[in-house]
Formats: structure tokens, C-alpha cells, sequence
């Protein structure tokens, strides 16, 4: 059963991670993916996200560059920052932009499942104070 009133923005540059978390999303949620940060934010300035997942390494600018972004312009809009190979740094800096942070392994650790989303957007709004 898709919940229609969820809409998530997925920012992966690799598409085979891309397209495979858009795939368990999908199914219950309106899920969109973007290959760059560039792309994500041409989406952002037509369509609306509940949700952005973005990778923090990709090439141009980064997920901490469309976290920033985001922060600034979409402040409402929950962020998940994910990447196995960033640094402690880059997920601070992500997390000061006002990303919850989680790495690819806790996705797989946590046993995504439908519900994940929903709760992420809940936690991000009740940490953001709305």
C-alpha cells in the first residue's frame, strides 16, 4: 500500500545503490532519484520532498553541499546523509546542516523496512522543532 502523502528525493551518484533503494521505497512511498546533487536541486525547485536520502561522496558537489542547500532554502525537509566511506568529519558536517546521519551499513543493519521513512521524517521534524 503506497502512502501517497510521503514523497522522497533519493541523491546517489552510484546507480545501482540508487536504483535499489528507490526500489525498497518505492513500493510505499512516491520515491524520485537524482544522480548528482546538481540534478536533486533542478527536482527540489519543481517538486516537494518530505524526504532527501543523499550520498555524502559523489562527484561535483557533494551531499554536504545539498545538505547546506537544503538547510538553507528547504529548512522543512528532512535529510538522511548516508555514505560508507566518509569521514568522521564529513558526517559532522552533514549532521551540522542539519542531516540525520546514517551509513550505508546501518541501512542494511537496520532491516529497512516500510515504516523507516515515516519515522526518519517524525524524527527529523520533532529535532527541528515543527
Amino acid at each position: 500500500m503506497k502512502n501517497e502523502g510521503i514523497s522522497i528525493l533519493v541523491v546517489e551518484d552510484h546507480k545501482l545503490t540508487r536504483d535499489g533503494m528507490a526500489l525498497l521505497m518505492s513500493e510505499h512511498y512516491r520515491c524520485t532519484v537524482a544522480a548528482s546533487a546538481e540534478e536533486a536541486v533542478r527536482m527540489l525547485s519543481v517538486l516537494a520532498f518530505n524526504l532527501v536520502i543523499t550520498d555524502i561522496k559523489m562527484p561535483g558537489a557533494s551531499g554536504i553541499d545539498l545538505c547546506t542547500y537544503l538547510h538553507q532554502v528547504y529548512p522543512d525537509t528532512v535529510v538522511i546523509a548516508v555514505s560508507g566511506l566518509a569521514s568522521i568529519h564529513d558526517q559532522a558536517a552533514a549532521m551540522r546542516q542539519g542531516a540525520l546521519y546514517y551509513n550505508t551499513e546501518m541501512f542494511a543493519a537496520a532491516g529497512l523496512d516500510a515504516d523507516h521513512p515515516a519515522r526518519w521524517i517524525d524524527h527529523g521534524h520533532a529535532v527541528m522543532g515543527g
